[in-house]
């Protein structure tokens, strides 16, 4: 509760025993000074705490100089031990009590949360409702699709929100990151004219990064259009707090409805975990990408259908555990074309094997050069290379 508390209750226990074993009236001085002291480490670590009261006692102990000793030696180091020792539970329980009978902020911050809370649980429960009223109001149609996907990720996004309100409260600590993330990118527009590839690397939260790059099927700006309402709008709701799954969903309605002709798009979509360093990876009708670690290159491929050609589009993800001084390539499938009469990984490899640079700036820049020269005097695609170094 803080010094001026704790000095209080160090003096009312020192004239308490004082009363009823006639010991020396120092004695709440001694325990008033100590219970300031401990005060003073508010809201810190009880090992700190309980250890400077049983310090500073031990230290005012000595003063009437040894054997008569103002306080006995195992008596402050028995009470240490034990204040330390209290389950973290019974500690929050103690200060939750104590915040109601003071009417503090915490009291208060406490009430607003649960009020907070109830709200939000209502608004999920609500959101989850009319998502199930919208889904089987008749049959499918890309509009009402597009409705129920929003009413299911603004659910999951309150039930989300009313978990985060519900944990309990504890001091800040500042949780250390135990990966960096170091991003470069390249790309070649078909002929000098306007790209149908985007892409973009944003943090999206807490020690998580977003990665995405979405090819547009098409020519020109049109296809630049399309490629760009994707990967802005997914980032746009997972942002929101809207899970991968639901946002991939819904940006297949969207490029449904709006689309007239056969556009469409595929997405490479990865998340990386800066603290655990655990990657998602999503793949909509993309090409391969690869993982280079030591002196080996993996091929990262799965098999589906861009966004906007079917309704109900099939959403996978493949989980990888990185490592520092691993490099992910997220390429589009231009690159992979580059090469005639292969699948396109095998050269890719090669190259990626063969360059020694540990920037990504320049990784991505060779990786386009060597693509370029591969296609020669042929017709070339729009081309993008993203490479994430794990640091």
């Amino acid at each position: 509760m803080g010094p001026a508390e704790g000095g209080l209750v160090g003096i009312l226990a020192g004239f308490l025993i004082m009363l009823m074993t006639y010991d020396t009236p120092a004695l709440a001085g001694i325990l008033g000074c100590c219970g300031a002291v401990a005060g003073l480490f508010q809201g810190r670590r009880r090992l700190v705490a309980g250890t400077c009261f049983v310090g500073l006692a031990l230290a005012f102990g000595m003063l009437k100089g040894f054997p008569e000793l103002y306080v006995s030696v195992y008596e402050p180091l028995i009470a240490g031990i034990l204040f330390i020792l209290i389950p973290n539970r019974a500690m929050d329980q103690t200060i939750r009590f104590l915040s109601m009978l003071r009417q503090d902020d915490s009291y208060y911050e406490l009430k607003t949360r649960r009020r907070l809370r109830e709200q939000v649980k209502d608004y999920a429960d609500l959101f989850g409702k009319l998502a199930l009223c919208s889904s089987s109001a008749g049959a499918y149609h890309p509009a009402r699709d597009i409705m129920t996907q929003q009413f299911k990720g603004m659910s999951k996004a309150m039930e989300k929100m009313a978990v985060e309100l519900s944990a309990e409260y504890k001091p800040l600590q500042a949780e250390r990151r135990r990966y960096d993330l170091q991003t470069g990118m390249s790309n070649y527009a078909k002929e000098g004219r306007v790209s149908g590839d985007s892409c973009l690397c944003t943090p999206i939260g807490e020690g998580e990064f977003l990665i995405a790059l979405s090819d547009g099927m098409g020519q020109g700006m049109r296809a630049a259009e399309e490629s760009n309402l994707t990967v802005n709008t997914l980032s746009q709701l997972i942002k929101a707090g809207f899970e991968a799954e639901l946002a991939l969903r819904m940006v297949n309605s969207i490029l449904l409805l709006k689309s007239d002709d056969e556009i469409f798009s595929t997405v490479d979509m990865g998340f990386i975990n800066l603290y655990t360093g655990r990657a998602r990876i999503f793949k909509i009708g993309a090409a391969a990408s690869f993982l280079k670690r030591g002196d080996g290159v993996k091929a990262i491929k799965m098999s589906a259908l861009p966004l906007g050609i079917i309704e109900k589009v099939p959403v996978e993800s493949i989980s990888l555990q990185l490592r520092k001084g691993d490099e992910l390539i997220i390429v589009s499938d231009g690159i992979t074309e580059a090469e005639r009469g292969s699948d396109g990984l095998e050269w890719v490899k090669n190259a990626i094997l063969e360059i020694r640079s540990k920037d990504p700036q320049t990784m991505a820049d060779l990786i386009i050069n060597r693509a370029v020269q591969k296609y020669g005097l042929r017709e070339k695609d729009d081309m993008t290379v993203i490479v994430a170094l794990v640091k």
